[in-house]
């Protein structure tokens, strides 16, 4: 099983994804599903980050019990930031060293 609460997690907190994004690929997942699951449902009904961010850490403890290798969550951010400054996205000053 791939640990998607935490990719999902460093993708909006890096801020690669924004409101649209993490709506449309919730929504796309309740089109597909035969059984959607609640969390998915209040992901595509989120109206901001701090929303996004809750409901996905209650998954993730949830995951931490069934995913053999969680990500590390911190590297993971890092690398969304990283695709978020390659992609222009980012400016150099804004990148804390």
């Amino acid at each position: 099983m791939t640990a998607i609460a935490y990719y999902l997690y460093a993708i909006v907190s890096s801020g690669y994804y924004g409101k649209q994004d993490w709506q449309d690929w919730a929504d796309k997942r309740i089109l597909r599903e035969t059984h959607v699951e609640d969390w998915l449902i209040s992901l595509s009904l989120a109206r901001d980050i701090a929303t996004v961010q809750s409901i996905l850490s209650i998954l993730m403890v949830s995951e931490r019990y069934i995913v053999s290798n969680p990500p590390n969550l911190n590297d993971t951010t890092l690398g969304f930031c990283y695709l978020r400054y390659l992609d222009s996205k980012l400016s150099s000053e804004r990148v804390v060293v």
